[in-house]
């Protein structure tokens, strides 16, 4: 009984410490935008919006990521094509470094190499007791929690990081024509230079380039 009590807790340490983070859907279509931009040509309502995932989160603070859920309404006549013919400025007329969906998975994904390392404890073991021939009785409770734990976490890290890829490939705006009078409902992720920054956001049409 002892040693079936020491082999819970040891697996419910593991599981819950340095285990896999779940992604969680930002959801842009629910959100009721504060901040807005609006011109003549396009409406821009936008939300500075921190990822729920512990894991995502931390590793978008580290490179310095900022996720922007945003509204974009087409007033004018044209398409709006952002990357195109417009493009997101901050409030010192400085244009935005955005990822795209691919670009930003690859910044924040959970990285599965990393649970392999739940392997490592396949050889634990307990001594609990001693057999009829006096011998030492020797349980390798490595063999059982270290698979698991390894195939359970490698499992959540790469079913989470499909899911935000999902996520931000429905709502991604780069390149996505905006018809006139269309409204488009998207993510965004943007590089700062700083931690923390949150600029105001722009959508301006670009300067055209003259050979």
């Amino acid at each position: 009984m002892n040693f079936l009590i020491r082999l819970f807790l040891i697996f419910v340490a593991f599981s819950v410490t340095s285990c896999a983070g779940f992604y969680r859907r930002i959801n842009p279509i629910s959100i009721d935008f504060t901040q807005y931009d609006t011109p003549d040509e396009v409406t821009l309502e936008y939300e500075y919006k921190e990822l729920k995932g512990r894991k995502y989160r931390r590793k978008a603070e580290k490179n310095n990521i900022q996720i922007v859920a945003l509204q974009i309404t087409n007033n004018s006549s044209d398409e709006v094509i952002i990357g195109k013919n417009f493009e997101f400025r901050d409030q010192n007329n400085q244009v935005l470094k955005l990822y795209t969906p691919v670009e930003t998975v690859d910044k924040i994904h959970q990285t599965l190499p990393n649970y392999l390392l739940y392997l490592l404890m396949t050889p634990l073991r307990f001594t609990d007791g001693t057999d009829h021939y006096g011998e030492p009785k020797n349980y390798y409770v490595g063999a059982f929690v270290g698979p698991i734990l390894t195939a359970h976490n490698v499992f959540i890290a790469h079913q989470s990081n499909k899911k935000m890829k999902r996520e931000f490939d429905k709502y991604n705006v780069i390149n996505h024509t905006i018809l006139p009078g269309e409204t488009k409902t998207g993510l965004i992720s943007i590089q700062m230079e700083k931690k923390g920054d949150q600029p105001n956001i722009y959508l301006y049409k670009k300067k055209q380039q003259f050979l």
